[in-house]
């Protein structure tokens, strides 16, 4: 459902297919580069019982981040958010 990840000093959650953080410039840097991943790779499979994990994974340690927490899934509120930023846009 959320996973919480350290960058040096700083920390960042991952819930939905989002990242939070308290510094801007690594909140932003994450999500820009999961888009990218997501574009790229169509992101977790869709079967994936924990899409937030797979993608903190990848991108989070390919950013420079190591896990630090994670709450397992509890409902398939994260899959249905895969699922569509799965989706082609037009506008992009």
């Amino acid at each position: 459902m959320s996973v919480i990840m350290r960058f040096g000093t700083r920390r960042a959650i991952l819930c939905g297919a989002r990242w939070k953080a308290a510094d801007p410039s690594l909140e932003r840097v994450l999500n820009d580069a999961t888009k990218v991943w997501l574009r790229e790779t169509g992101g977790p499979a869709i079967g994936d019982r924990d899409p937030d994990f797979t993608t903190a994974l990848k991108v989070g340690v390919e950013c420079g981040g190591a896990m630090h927490g994670h709450a397992s899934p509890a409902n398939g509120y994260a899959r249905e958010v895969y699922l569509r930023a799965r989706q082609l846009s037009m506008f992009e």
